[in-house]
């Protein structure tokens, strides 16, 4: 019974990012299944540009997972992601509760959808330029 107790109590909320090579997850799947770990939430693979080439690659698929496990799985699960040939990156962080509350569809772009319009800031209207005399005239009013 206090075994149970103590699992419960190391158990934390993790958010698992990574890049793929493939749409394929079976991978991660099977990972996850092998350490009894289901993600409460999660963002399937977009495929998206990387900045620079992975493995040869200059495409991948980013997924976000959060889940909620103990450290030593998470280590273990770090260890077979090591394995995995289609991973191109994966980062696994721990969340807190008030973070982990909906963060997978927070961490979308926040910016405007295609089609959408973007409101543009007002612009003051600007002030009169001073011509050259103007210029030192004021110029001699601060020297005196």
């Amino acid at each position: 019974m206090d075994t149970v107790r103590e699992i419960e109590k190391n158990e934390y909320t993790y958010r698992i990012s990574m890049i793929t090579s493939d749409e394929d997850r079976s991978g991660f799947d099977a990972v996850c299944a092998a350490h009894h770990v289901t993600p409460l939430e999660e963002r399937r693979g977009e495929k998206i540009h990387l900045a620079y080439p992975i493995k040869k690659q200059s495409y991948g698929f980013f997924s976000l997972f959060l889940c909620t496990t103990t450290p030593e799985t998470i280590k273990a699960i770090t260890n077979a992601f090591h394995h995995e040939k289609s991973m191109l990156r994966h980062a696994i962080e721990r969340v807190t509760l008030h973070q982990s509350q909906s963060t997978v569809s927070a961490s979308r772009p926040s910016g405007p959808r295609s089609g959408e319009r973007v409101s543009r800031p007002v612009r003051k209207p600007l002030e009169p330029m001073l011509t050259n005399a103007d210029l030192e005239k004021k110029i001699e009013e601060i020297l005196q």
